[in-house]
């Protein structure tokens, strides 16, 4: 499935709505998690009390904000990580329908890296830039489409990305944006893309993200058979059941070492 049919149909639905969630297919809430609203950690300025059983949800009112709920809400990343937009809820306001009209016109262009998701990098930071006049002058758009070779520069796209990030807004874990915001992964890890590492750090959603999709493998680590995946009952026991046993652990140390975070020769990972 094209994976930009999302975010068509997002631009057809958001004006009925005042938030709309953007999900991708390939992912799951873990199952000892079930009983935190991601809708809620998404939009509260505070994640660790919505964590905590209070009821956090209240305007954008944390680090930069004015008392306005933001625009668009994504997963926070630190350096050497990239974003992913499998998981992104876009508010029906002037600036949000701007950022998905934007990133569709991007996406129409081609030759971005992975698509729709270069271009929804480079239009958030476009977004960032509306709160400071214009501050963002697209410096890292060249990086944002294909090499004459026909290879994906990802890396210097991510290296420019990360240092336009910090100057807009702020280092991860401590940006500062009206319009955009970053939850932090430390908190609650809303879209952990199951790559190198697996399953192995702990995270409220594991998000298979990438072109070959392995279903059976995917279902299994959640804990159901294909068959069973679509009895709602059975999935809601197995889910009950995990959860008297474990923990919710949302969140993960994210990176701590930039230096040893990625196996060499990787930039990013």
């Amino acid at each position: 499935t094209d994976p930009m049919l999302r975010q068509v149909a997002a631009e057809r639905h958001l004006p009925f709505y005042d938030y709309l969630l953007v999900v991708d297919p390939d992912e799951y809430i873990v199952p000892e998690c079930w009983n935190v609203s991601i809708v809620e950690a998404m939009l509260s300025p505070d994640a660790a009390a919505v964590l905590g059983g209070n009821d956090a949800l209240a305007p954008h009112s944390g680090p930069g904000g004015d008392g306005a709920l933001p625009d668009l809400v994504v997963k926070d990343v630190y350096r050497k990580q990239t974003l992913n937009n499998g998981v992104a809820m876009i508010r029906n306001s002037a600036r949000g329908r701007f950022f998905l009209g934007q990133l569709l016109e991007k996406a129409s262009w081609g030759h971005m890296i992975a698509n729709d998701q270069g271009a929804f990098d480079e239009t958030v930071l476009e977004l960032l830039g509306t709160e400071r006049r214009g501050a963002y002058r697209s410096e890292c758009m060249p990086w944002a489409f294909m090499s004459m070779e026909g290879s994906e520069l990802v890396a210097y796209y991510a290296l420019c990305w990360w240092d336009e990030a910090a100057r807009l807004a702020g280092e991860a874990g401590r940006r500062s944006s009206r319009v955009v915001r970053f939850v932090d992964p430390k908190v609650i890890d809303i879209n952990h893309v199951v790559g190198i590492r697996g399953t192995d750090i702990p995270a409220f959603l594991y998000h298979y993200a990438g072109r070959g999709k392995l279903w059976e493998e995917m279902l299994r680590r959640f804990g159901v058979e294909r068959a069973e995946a679509g009895n709602c009952r059975r999935v809601f026991e197995h889910v009950d059941a995990v959860a008297a046993g474990r923990a919710c652990t949302p969140g993960n140390p994210a990176v701590e070492d930039v230096r040893t975070y990625c196996p060499p020769p990787l930039v990013v990972c």
